[in-house]
């Protein structure tokens, strides 16, 4: 599992709430009962990145998702900087514990809210522009969480098991 406990961003800030979804922000962005708050406070303007630590952190298990929406009360668009998704993939960043999807920036100054400074509050295609605390749980085999691992894998514990039985 990853355990993300804090995120930071920079901008013009203001009031910040986190808040965060099962497996992806698709078709809940305008849905407040969908997502849950780990993170609440003010913040001044800043050009460089402030760590915001969650009041609960967000814990993603393997091979799950979560969607995050990082949200400012400020007016304009001003309040949290972000960037154009690159158009020649969906993935602003991965490495081999996660995989960060480009996703929407929110310009309302109401967390949810559908109206913005220009019209529709969501700009599509837009990247993080950010830095996230993360850390990854692994697990240790053992034959109690045997069947949690790949098929594959369970076979070759079941032959190195009947081999090390073997009398030669």
């Amino acid at each position: 599992e990853i355990r993300i406990d804090s995120i930071s961003v920079r901008g013009g800030l203001g009031p910040i709430t986190i808040w965060t979804t099962p497996n992806s922000f698709a078709g809940k962005e305008d849905d407040m009962e969908q997502w849950t708050k780990v993170y609440e406070a003010e913040h001044p303007p800043s050009m460089y990145l402030v760590p915001m630590t969650l009041d609960t952190p967000i814990v993603i298990q393997a091979g799950q998702g979560a969607g995050i929406y990082v949200h400012s009360k400020a007016y304009g668009d001003q309040a949290i900087v972000y960037d154009n998704q690159d158009t020649s993939s969906n993935v602003s960043f991965e490495n081999l514990a996660m995989q960060v999807q480009a996703g929407m920036a929110h310009l309302s100054h109401i967390p949810f809210g559908a109206d913005g400074p220009w019209g529709h509050a969501w700009r599509r295609r837009r990247e993080f522009v950010g830095s996230m605390h993360y850390g990854c749980r692994y697990l240790m085999w053992n034959p109690e969480v045997n069947h949690v691992f790949p098929k594959s894998f369970q076979r070759v514990v079941q032959t190195m098991l009947m081999c090390e039985r073997r009398e030669e």
